[in-house]
This record gives C-alpha cells, structure tokens and sequence, in this order.
C-alpha cells in the first residue's frame, strides 16, 4: 500500500456469516481455534490468513508477548525477531495510526463543542 493510497486508514471488515455451515475456510483464524481448533492442525489445510489471525493472538514461546507487541517493540530473547527496517516501518504505521486517531477525536470534540 503506497503512502498515497486512499485506503490508508479505512476501516476494513470480514464477514463472519456465510449460509454454508461447512465453510470454515471462511472463518477467521482466532475464531476457528475457539471453535473448530482441529482445522488448525495437520491434515487440515487453513488459509495462510487465518494461521495469520489465529497466530495473532498465540503468545510467543520465548518472551511471551503477542505478536503485535512483538513486531512494535522488537525482541533481543528471540532470534526470529523483527528486523530494524520492520521496526521502523512499524513504528511508523503506528505512529501514523495513533496520530489519526487523535484527529479524529480532536474534530469529535470540536463537533460536540458547537452544538447547542
């Protein structure tokens, strides 16, 4: 996603519902492990999106943290850490993300303090 892309920032949602009770390739990974957590394993073959999602929530096995705090933060206990290019980048995007967040709030009280 290039710096100029109008998505940035968007809210993106993934439908949950789907009137085929045997698609589960459709649910997402995090739900899948609560529900169906056999799908997750060998034989079974979950899409790379749900490993992905379920993963997302799977503390890792050296120092514990999940893997957004990971990615953020970094990890000198974990030889797979992210790399200083992948640090940047992602304190970036968070950087990026909270600053949106406060525009929005900023305009949200604005809005409020000129209402009658």
């Amino acid at each position: 996603m290039s710096s100029g892309d109008s998505n940035v920032g968007r809210v993106r949602v993934r439908s949950n519902v789907t009137s085929s009770e045997n698609a589960w390739h459709l649910v997402p990974g995090d739900a899948l492990a609560k529900y169906r957590p056999e799908l997750l394993k060998d034989p079974n073959r979950p899409t790379p999106r749900q490993r992905e999602e379920h993963l997302y929530y799977v503390p890792c096995s050296r120092c514990d943290r999940l893997f957004h705090k990971f990615m953020l933060e970094g990890c000198n206990q974990c030889p797979d850490g992210p790399s200083k290019q992948q640090l940047a980048d992602a304190r970036t995007s968070f950087e990026q993300a909270r600053q949106a967040v406060e525009r929005v709030r900023a305009s949200d009280c604005l809005a409020k303090e000129d209402r009658p």
